[in-house]
């Protein structure tokens, strides 16, 4: 059985599990496959971003030793990273498509919204990010993670808040939902069907954000649903791409007006 495979009829756009003029697939065994080689791309990637780190830091800072311990919710250092990896992860799934011969853009759902899909999107955020919100509320922890804050005080401190919000607001958004939504998604929904392959996805993604804790990942799992739902009711990863940078903007003006700007 050839890894890649067929699929015949394909449905019109805004009821498409997948899109438009599915000739080629890369059936889930190979998904996951290209998945691990994007990851270790990412990786890679990320060491990069380290090494351009630290010569940014001895050159502005040469007196300052660099503290392990803070590695973590440095704001300059993660938004460097974030900067370097995502156009590499995003050019490895940009490869896997092409080679898939249905296209990248087919394949990967770059379709812009139409707008009864944006507005769509639009409510189902507005109902999703005050829920969460008021949820967060409830269980009694902040309503900004300790992760963000810190990540926000030492970029400002640097006087790198723009490149952490580019990071942050752009460059995650366009990679996670190109890696989950996008590739991941259109690999696994063919033989495993939407819904499994939403809620693969979504975990996964949820997992992926130990640095918020368990209560905020669950929450991020939900969101993942929410998403993985528009991407399939509109076959758009343009669409999820947008919302999630918005959200990331949201939370990202909660923690500026919390800290003061």
């Amino acid at each position: 059985m050839s890894i890649l495979s067929a699929d015949s009829n394909p449905p019109a756009k805004t009821t498409a599990d997948i899109g438009p003029r599915d000739l080629r697939r890369w059936g889930p065994l190979a998904t996951v496959a290209w998945t691990s080689a994007a990851g270790a791309v990412y990786i890679l990637a990320q060491l990069i971003g380290l090494l351009i780190f630290m010569a940014w830091w001895t050159a502005v800072s040469p007196n300052v030793p660099i503290k392990l311990a803070e590695l973590e919710t440095n704001g300059p250092l993660l938004a460097i990273v974030l900067v370097v990896s995502t156009p590499a992860i995003v050019g490895v799934f940009a490869l896997a498509a092409y080679l898939s011969r249905a296209g990248i853009k087919d394949y990967l759902g770059l379709y812009l919204p139409s707008g009864k899909e944006l507005t769509l999107g639009l409510f189902a955020m507005a109902l999703i990010i005050p829920l969460s919100d008021f949820a967060t509320w409830l269980s009694g922890l902040e309503a900004v993670p300790e992760f963000m804050s810190k990540t926000y005080e030492s970029a400002k401190a640097m006087g790198m808040l723009p490149l952490l919000a580019l990071a942050f607001v752009v460059m995650a958004p366009v990679g996670e939902e190109i890696a989950f939504r996008g590739f991941l998604y259109r690999g696994l929904a063919p033989r495993l069907g939407p819904v499994l392959a939403i809620g693969i996805t979504a975990a996964v993604w949820g997992g992926l954000h130990v640095q918020y804790g368990f209560f905020l990942q669950l929450q991020i799992l939900l969101i993942g649903l929410v998403l993985g739902w528009l991407r399939w009711r509109t076959g758009s990863t343009i669409l999820t791409i947008i919302l999630h940078g918005m959200m990331n903007a949201v939370a990202f003006a909660q923690v500026a007006w919390i800290q003061g700007v």
